[in-house]
């Protein structure tokens, strides 16, 4: 009768003992689960609309901080306030600029950005994922949101444009990011390979989390 006694106890307590490393395990991963994606890199874009003339050139910034080289992951820019064209029934899949695979696809572009969008290739290791858009036109102004889906992180800017009368606002050098200016609302700012612009690191905080 001890003996049997004895043996409903150990298993009792082996069953308790089995259901706290159950528990224990299953939390501990949620937590662990909830605390990277806390610690996941953010992309951080301007936290003001970026205004530019018609006709010339125009910077979107935007960067991954904590700082984090891109060249291997995947970067897309693309519209969310323009619809598809019902004439392209590939305009769902084609983006403003995108970057794969360590190579920029023009074939996936929309058709009014071709030879108009060009990236940083050489600040992509120091997360700079900017964008410069050339010949600007009106159709240009609206939001585009900047996305790493390996992250699972996106950023939307505000880019408005303004008469050519306004202010002449182009780049006469060259494009490389140790020379390339652009100017905000309110502010100017120097896009370089090294870091992002000052605009682009004063960007919202608040990125938008992608759903993977």
């Amino acid at each position: 009768m001890f003996m049997d006694y004895s043996w409903d106890f150990v298993l009792s307590f082996t069953f308790l003992l089995w259901t706290f490393t159950v528990a224990y395990s299953f939390f501990s991963n949620v937590i662990a689960v909830g605390t990277a994606g806390e610690d996941r890199p953010q992309v951080i874009g301007a936290s003001q609309p970026i205004v530019a003339p018609l006709g010339g050139d125009v910077i979107l910034p935007c960067h991954v901080e904590p700082q984090l080289n891109v060249e291997e992951l995947t970067v897309e820019w693309w519209r969310p306030d323009v619809p598809p064209d019902p004439r392209d029934p590939q305009s769902n899949y084609r983006y403003v600029h995108r970057y794969h695979d360590k190579h920029h696809e023009e074939n996936m572009k929309k058709p009014a950005y071709a030879g108009r969008t060009e990236m940083f290739t050489d600040g992509l290791k120091h997360g700079n994922i900017s964008l410069k858009i050339s010949n600007v036109e009106q159709s240009d102004q609206g939001r585009y949101r900047c996305q790493i889906p390996q992250l699972g992180r996106a950023s939307v800017i505000m880019f408005n444009v303004e008469p050519r009368s306004v202010e002449t606002w182009t780049t006469k050098t060259p494009l490389h990011p140790h020379n390339l200016q652009s100017r905000g609302p309110n502010n100017e700012t120097d896009v370089k390979g090294e870091k992002t612009d000052q605009l682009c690191k004063e960007g919202s905080k608040e990125s938008l989390v992608l759903s993977v």
